[in-house]
């Protein structure tokens, strides 16, 4: 059992590299081929994902302890497939709509299920103490491949703007196939919350906890934005669509490097600093992008702000 257990370590590595939309970067730019697509109708539909993802996230503890966590993990994995076929075969606003859906889907089964899952494989190994160090190397080196993928993948533009989808749907297929081989621990751990979600909102009152999510959910939400329109952006500028996906896997690998160093640039700063310096870099980016017309100084922008960003947190 111990060695079955101790091949769930590789198989959750691989599925946190398959959880990942590396057709992402020429997404939005295949939309704009649909007929009578628009850029404000990118923003529509993105929209609709990430509004569901966090209407999702509110049941999906409470599912994943229902049914098991391996099966949540399973039902993750299918929902990306599904949103990778619907972009493909879809060619409709509706699809994409529905693509979003079942992204968002996926990325909420995931949120929390992963993590447990690998705490319990951790405690079937009689290795709890070495979770935190285990999930960090997971997590990093998933990441670093990542970038790589995220660079090489939308390659595949030079063939069909589709290329880059089919190969996100075989790496979907795969990670399928290796969260379906995942042996499951006889400890299970409970993923939805102990305390009410009107409960911790009454308690987190004068913390001052609301100004800080307040603040970083506005700088979140301009980040977001703004990586939804910018790789067509980028292409209206001149910038080769089979290189979109280089701005994402540079980005990628300035938050492993971010990530890696953050807790060194937190102790020299304050809670106050942070957030003033955060204020100045994004608004900045954000003013400095819409008046350049250079792509080579956007890239530069995008890569050091957005590994910033998503580093940092």
């Amino acid at each position: 059992m111990s060695k079955s257990l101790q091949g769930n370590i590789w198989k959750l590595f691989v599925a946190e590299v398959t959880q990942r939309e590396y057709y992402f970067p020429i997404l939005t730019i295949y939309f704009l081929t649909i007929p009578d697509a628009s850029v404000q109708q990118i923003g529509l539909w993105m929209g609709v994902g990430y509004l569901a993802e966090f209407l999702f996230e509110i049941p999906s503890g409470y599912i994943s302890d229902r049914i098991g966590h391996k099966k949540t993990l399973l039902l993750s994995k299918l929902s990306m497939i599904a949103a990778a076929l619907s972009f493909i075969h879809g060619g409709s606003m509706a699809s994409f709509m529905l693509g979003a859906i079942f992204t968002a889907f996926s990325f909420a089964a995931q949120s929390g299920t992963y993590t447990a899952f690998l705490h319990e494989t951790m405690v079937g190994l009689r290795r709890e103490k070495s979770f935190v160090g285990i999930a960090s190397k997971i997590f990093a080196n998933a990441r670093l491949v990542s970038a790589f993928l995220l660079i090489l993948i939308p390659l595949g533009a030079q063939i069909t703007l589709k290329t880059p989808l089919y190969i996100g749907l075989m790496l979907d297929v795969i990670g399928l196939v290796v969260v379906a081989l995942l042996i499951r621990p006889s400890v299970v751990e409970k993923t939805t919350l102990k305390k009410s979600i009107p409960t911790l909102m009454r308690e987190l009152r004068g913390s001052g906890f609301y100004p800080v999510i307040i603040f970083t959910s506005a700088i979140t939400g301009f980040a977001i934005a703004q990586m939804s329109y910018i790789y067509p952006y980028m292409e209206s500028l001149g910038f080769p669509v089979a290189f979109v996906g280089l701005i994402a896997g540079l980005r990628s690998l300035a938050q492993y490097f971010v990530g890696d160093n953050i807790t060194k640039f937190e102790k020299r700063m304050n809670i106050k600093r942070i957030f003033l310096f955060d204020l100045v870099l994004f608004s900045s980016s954000f003013v400095l992008i819409s008046f350049l017309d250079n792509f080579y100084i956007i890239t530069l922008i995008l890569i050091i702000v957005g590994g910033y960003e998503v580093g940092r947190s």
